[in-house]
């Protein structure tokens, strides 16, 4: 495993290893670069690992001034520029995710949205996220809709016409009571493709899904935890 400092104000240490594409590792609040090292050397078969100290932390210098989430997205950008790439494969935990969604936005071709839902997830995508993505990106939601503002979404379709958008779930489904219903006329924009709310439904879907759901009964029976637990945040 190699250690460098990536020069700059502030420096950034980072470890490395592997070749390939890149894989970037971004810790949490009160983590450092070394909780990603079991990581690091099981994917550096495939890729090129980087585990990063976020400024401030660790092996990182110190800054001036209150920590600014897009200050850490322009890190990363010069830690992937002195590697000499320009996109990467991300990872984030926790702090690490919220840096990661900015350098996602500001970067990314196509941003997949397979997130929970949940009260720190409702509306994450809104005007100012959208606004810092490319003005030709596409934006796919395959989680829950809510996790994208509606009006915002609606909004950043009609003014920028080389934004896609494609969606797989709505705000308001007969799942969640009622008829499916839109606030906007949706299906009337040239950009945007929709289907509804199938898309895991490929073939040995339900079948892999009965298998699962035997086997964690059976954990359940046998007294060993089961897996695959959902929250109850919303």
């Amino acid at each position: 495993m190699q250690h460098i400092k990536v020069p700059g104000q502030p420096a950034i240490a980072i470890d490395r290893d592997g070749q390939g594409e890149v894989l970037l590792l971004l810790h949490g609040i009160g983590g450092n670069r070394t909780n990603w090292h079991e990581q690091v050397a099981h994917f550096a078969a495939r890729f090129n690992v980087v585990s990063v100290d976020v400024r401030g932390w660790e092996d990182s210098d110190d800054y001036e001034g209150p920590l600014d989430f897009d200050d850490v997205v322009d890190d990363m950008a010069r830690v992937l520029n002195h590697l000499g790439e320009s996109r990467c494969h991300l990872v984030g935990l926790s702090m690490g995710g919220l840096d990661g969604l900015g350098q996602v936005l500001d970067q990314a071709d196509i941003v997949v949205v397979a997130i929970e839902l949940n009260h720190a997830t409702q509306g994450l995508i809104g005007r100012a996220e959208l606004q810092r993505m490319r003005p030709d990106a596409i934006l796919v939601n395959m989680s829950r809709a809510a996790v994208v503002q509606q009006d915002a979404l609606y909004e950043h379709l009609q003014s920028h016409p080389q934004f896609r958008a494609g969606l797989d779930v709505w705000w308001q489904e007969p799942m969640h009571g009622g008829a499916f219903e839109v606030a906007h006329p949706f299906f009337s924009l040239p950009n945007l493709i929709g289907s509804p709310h199938n898309s895991p439904m490929v073939p040995g879907i339900m079948t892999d899904l009965i298998e699962a759901a035997s086997a964690n009964i059976a954990r359940f029976l046998r007294g060993e935890p089961v897996q695959h637990l959902a929250t109850s945040a919303m």
